[in-house]
């Protein structure tokens, strides 16, 4: 056949076709060596392209998070598509203002990046993190540098592009003082409590009975999933061993560190408060003419006490509102009045004593300084452990031969459920992400070591998932016993609702509750002027919380101490314990409500924009990642 070809070469209608199998090929047949293969994108915005890795990232810790928190019961294909749309808003959203920002010229420069980046590295000893820390740390979150810096500039330059446009935000004075209101409201109420014994016992079931609550409430018989693990967990008290401090490493550290063995000067202060800045111009002019006293001033309206202007020895940092720090700090001498002051509120104040600032000598704090400059050694060695661990992880070896290799304690073995950790000293969040690390391991396969909290410190766990054991319904006879146990509860439950009910129609009907309690042989309790969830009540938190749900004279029904309790509101009083208290909540409330309406006003400007840069998705990728069909 090439002979033939190549014979042909001399005849004109042959080259011509040679010349069309050519342009053929160069067209259709090897283009896609030569252009740049199409990467799909999960949206588009603008200039902006959300892509399948940012998404992705985004979507795996949103799960992750979801998870922690139990917050999803199931991931069918709608909760996924529901979840989804939400994080897609959240970085369609972001990327619109991104694109503003860029658009009139925002942006922040690699010095100030770096300034930024200066002042987070540092660690709880006031020095700066070595390098193999900030990589060892950005491993764990799955960033690079180069990534972490990208997305801290674009942090920044969105923060001046918000602040500026809510910069002008205002909250209107009713709303900060029906919050106020809310907030300090307090209530009086008189109970009845039901306990569990109140009601009739609970007779025993029949077989039949029993079986059909059985198939009703089947998923309370299910076993709990769980996980069985080794592990090394490393932490500083479990290595301080290895760690020596000399003398000569304490003193050099006090004499480095002074001042944070220095308690700074504390005074003691009154203070009067004014409702406006003249009145309280007015009451200075008084005192210096020496036609009023400051007590008389202070008391004037009649029901204050010396302990309600009396603030207490504070250091001037621990004043909420600094302008009062400043003006008490700058008195010369014991009984000296300050000039008004106008800071949260009007007030007038005047010096009553003062605490000198004093340096602790070396030989009170040598054992402090000591457990600490240990306790830094420690985690310093947990770091350089870390890596020896991690190579002979790569290199095959099992935590047994490892800890045999390293001196450590021999590995535990624990069975693992995700409500149930049992390793003591861990944080809420550090069970959580156990649970997650290990339900999400596989057999036979490395896991990654895990940072975790451990009674306040740093520390490492590493483990070996060594069996899994899937959850298990019960069959009917294997669980009998808490099958009755569930139905007498439940049965309990249904009685003294009941009789709540009864106690409740009664009252509201006109009853009164000594009448309604002596016919039930129960007793009357009152809580006086409680605030809306306290804790510092004979009711619980949840019932204190309900009785919050009715006006003034409305009854209403809570659970409290494995019984009911009926409430009846006797009073309702707006009343906030002093104008300081007052005029500081105030503050506090302010700044809240600010940043909700910065959050609503930053969503409106979103809404606004997008027609603007009108985002598109691609939902055939989007469902592909998160694991639907696509809906054509």
């Amino acid at each position: 056949m090439l002979h033939f070809f190549r014979g042909g070469m001399f005849y004109w209608p042959s080259r011509f076709l040679i010349l069309l199998l050519i342009l053929a090929f160069a067209t259709w047949g090897i283009s896609d060596v030569f252009r740049a293969p199409t990467v799909p994108h999960v949206a588009l915005v603008g200039s902006s392209v959300i892509s399948v890795e940012e998404f992705q990232s985004a979507w795996n810790k949103r799960l992750e998070k979801l998870n922690e928190e139990r917050s999803i019961e199931s991931q069918d294909d709608y909760t996924k598509r529901y979840i989804a749309t939400r994080m897609l808003d959240e970085l369609i959203s972001e990327a619109i203002l991104y694109e503003e920002a860029k658009s009139i010229g925002l942006g922040v420069s690699i010095a100030t990046a770096d300034k930024v980046i200066a002042s987070e590295i540092v660690d709880n000893l006031g020095e700066k993190l070595q390098l193999s820390r900030i990589r060892y740390l950005l491993k764990q979150k799955g960033w690079s540098p180069t990534r972490y810096v990208k997305a801290l500039k674009k942090e920044l330059t969105l923060r001046q592009l918000t602040e500026a446009a809510v910069s002008v935000a205002t909250v209107p004075v009713i709303m900060n003082e029906m919050v106020l209101r809310y907030l300090y409201e307090t209530r009086t109420v008189s109970f009845i409590q039901i306990k569990e014994d109140k009601v009739s016992p609970i007779d025993t079931a029949s077989d039949e009975e029993l079986y059909t609550f059985y198939n009703v409430n089947k998923h309370d018989f299910i076993s709990e999933e769980t996980r069985d693990i080794s592990y090394i967990l490393l932490t500083p008290e479990s290595i301080a061993h290895n760690t020596q401090v000399s003398e000569l490493e304490i003193k050099k550290y006090y004499e480095a560190n002074k001042d944070a063995f220095r308690t700074p000067e504390e005074r003691r202060a009154e203070l009067i408060t004014f409702d406006t800045f003249e009145e309280a111009t007015k009451a200075h002019k008084q005192l210096i003419a020496n036609t009023k006293t400051f007590e008389e001033l202070a008391f004037k309206s009649g029901g204050m006490k010396s302990k309600d202007i009396d603030l207490g020895f504070m250091t001037k940092v621990e004043y909420l509102d600094q302008t009062v720090g400043d003006a008490v700090f700058s008195l010369k001498q014991l009984w000296d009045i300050s000039k008004p002051i106008n800071g949260i509120g009007y007030y007038l104040s005047r010096l009553v004593a003062i605490k000198p600032a004093s340096t602790d000598n070396y030989n009170e704090v040598k054992d402090n300084i000591r457990k600490t400059l240990a306790d830094k050694k420690a985690k310093d060695l947990i770091l350089r452990m870390y890596g020896r661990i991690e190579n002979y992880r790569t290199n095959g070896f099992s935590l047994e031969e490892i800890a045999d290799f390293l001196s450590l304690d021999e590995p535990v073995t624990a069975s693992i459920k995700r409500t149930q950790i049992n390793i003591s000293g861990l944080t809420d969040d550090s069970r959580s992400r156990i649970a997650e690390a290990v339900f999400s391991a596989e057999l036979g396969v490395e896991a990654e070591p895990l940072e975790i909290q451990t009674e306040g410190d740093r520390s490492l766990l590493f483990f070996e998932l060594k069996a899994k054991h899937i959850p298990k319904l019960h069959s009917f006879n294997e669980a009998k016993k808490e099958v009755l146990k569930e139905w007498q509860t439940e049965q309990r439950n249904k009685k003294l609702d009941a009789l709540a009910e009864d106690v409740a129609e009664r009252l509201e009907a006109g009853e009164s509750i000594e009448s309604v309690a002596r016919s039930l042989e129960l007793t009357v309790e009152k809580t006086n002027h409680f605030r809306y969830g306290s804790e510092k009540t004979a009711l619980s938190k949840r019932a204190t919380r309900a009785a919050f749900t009715v006006i003034e004279g409305g009854v209403v029904i809570s659970n409290n101490d494995k019984g009911r309790v009926v409430m009846k509101v006797t009073a309702s009083n707006p009343h906030l314990t002093s104008s300081l208290e007052s005029s500081m909540t105030m503050a506090n409330i302010t700044r809240n409500l600010r940043t909700s309406m910065k959050s609503e006003l930053t969503k409106q400007m979103v809404q606004a924009l997008k027609s603007k840069y009108n985002p598109q998705i691609n939902w055939r990728v989007v469902n592909s990642l998160i694991g639907v069909e696509s809906r054509e």
